[in-house]
């Protein structure tokens, strides 16, 4: 399945008029890219797909009074909906999702589409939000199962790779590795015993070996120079 169309009603700098989205983006199958000067808007695409599908790694994602749109009154919009279209779903996929889904027949092939809606809104000092799913009048809580399936993995900016990157499972190069469908299901896999063997040999040679402890000292001669 895909993201194929992303609206935005009084999401941070798109205006809603006339209930008519702010901005809508179409998405295709394969490599998308977005471009765009700096404030153009371009974060907030990605944080309105991160508040409709959270991610992998359960940050804490929850609107915040900024999602809200701010007129040139300097009034706040006390609502804010965002519409996310999945579609090209395989048949395995659509089985988990069988209540939310809406489907056409073409020339014998099923289409399925799941229409997600999520909606935030202000009552006093606190902030709401809810997702439904299927038509907007309505649509459905869409929950359990479903809800887990539709986290994405998200990678931060590069200027957090090697932080983001780092060893333990909790990393973003685990959460894509172990979201692999070869791995799940497995707690031992052979790459992990692979991994496992080449840090063994990794550490004894530097910790055993003459020549490898000479390099492991220029390095962190190197990086004792740089610190300074």
């Amino acid at each position: 399945m895909i993201i194929s169309e992303l609206r935005l009603f009084n999401f941070r700098k798109f205006n809603c008029v006339d209930d008519a989205p702010g901005l809508v983006v179409t998405f295709h199958k394969g490599l998308n890219a977005l471009i765009g000067e700096n404030d153009s808007g371009k974060t907030a695409i990605v944080d309105a797909i991160k508040l409709v599908l959270l991610t992998q790694s359960n940050e804490y994602i929850k609107p915040t009074d900024d999602d809200f749109f701010v007129g040139t009154d300097g009034l706040s919009s006390s609502e804010f909906r965002i519409d996310c279209i999945l579609s090209d779903f395989t048949q395995n996929e659509a089985k988990n999702f069988i209540e939310y889904l809406t489907y056409e027949k073409i020339e014998g092939k099923v289409y399925y589409t799941l229409r997600l809606h999520y909606r935030a809104w202000k009552e006093g000092n606190r902030i709401y939000s809810e997702l439904r799913a299927g038509e907007i009048d309505d649509g459905v809580i869409i929950a359990g199962k479903a809800r887990e399936l539709l986290k994405a993995v998200y990678l931060k900016p590069l200027r957090d790779a090697e932080r983001e990157m780092s060893a333990g499972r909790n990393s973003r190069i685990s959460q894509i590795l172990l979201s692999h469908p070869v791995f799940q299901g497995k707690k031992e896999h052979r790459l992990l015993e692979i991994f496992d063997a080449a840090n063994r040999s990794i550490e004894e040679y530097f910790s055993g070996d003459d020549e490898g402890k000479i390099i492991l000292q220029t390095i962190r001669e190197n990086l004792k120079a740089f610190n300074d």
